[in-house]
């Protein structure tokens, strides 16, 4: 309603964009329709890494619920400095390197695969295998950036390996640990 009402710079259409969304997230959370989990983490890490008030407050709700580590920057004037100070790379976002996440690991009943076929056209699917490498499940995937909740109750504790494959070409494994 606000933007169709008002001249807003693209700026301001995208941090109201952030705001909305961090209030739905935490009308959900307050109206106990959910908890706070890694699917709404992720949303909020999404909003955190940007560098506006939503995006401070995404991060403040992170940190008050230990689900990332945060050490506040301490900045000093050039006077102070005796080395080259190399700006850190912002976590949590996946690279084309990285298509592929799994978590939690070591997992107990179930597994969170999260992935991004950005760029990519074929098939997909994700394999998990024994430690021997036997295909043990198979799943097609749809959408370019989506995650799955695997349950893993039939599986013992071991070492497995995962596999984002497109047309029986391997794209990115990983491998994760069931511990019960």
């Amino acid at each position: 309603m606000i933007p169709q009402q008002n001249n807003l710079s693209i700026e301001d259409l995208e941090e109201y964009d952030e705001y909305s969304e961090l209030i739905n997230l935490l009308w959900t959370l307050r109206n106990g329709t959910t908890e706070l989990d890694s699917i709404i983490g992720e949303h909020l890490i999404e909003i955190s890494l940007n560098d506006s008030k939503p995006g401070s407050l995404a991060r403040n709700l992170l940190i008050a619920n230990d689900m990332i580590d945060y050490c506040e920057p301490i900045y000093l004037s050039d006077n102070l400095k005796s080395a080259i100070v190399i700006p850190e790379k912002i976590p949590n976002k996946i690279s084309c390197d990285q298509r592929l996440k799994i978590f939690p690991n070591p997992a107990k009943d179930y597994i969170i695969v999260s992935y991004d076929l950005c760029g990519l056209t074929g098939n997909f699917q994700i394999i998990i295998s024994s430690p021997e490498g036997r295909p043990l499940f198979q799943q097609k995937i749809t959408g370019v950036k989506k995650q799955y909740i695997i349950s893993t109750e039939k599986l013992s504790s071991s070492i497995y390996f995962i596999q984002l494959a497109n047309d029986n070409n391997t794209i990115e494994s990983k491998s994760f640990l069931i511990s019960r």
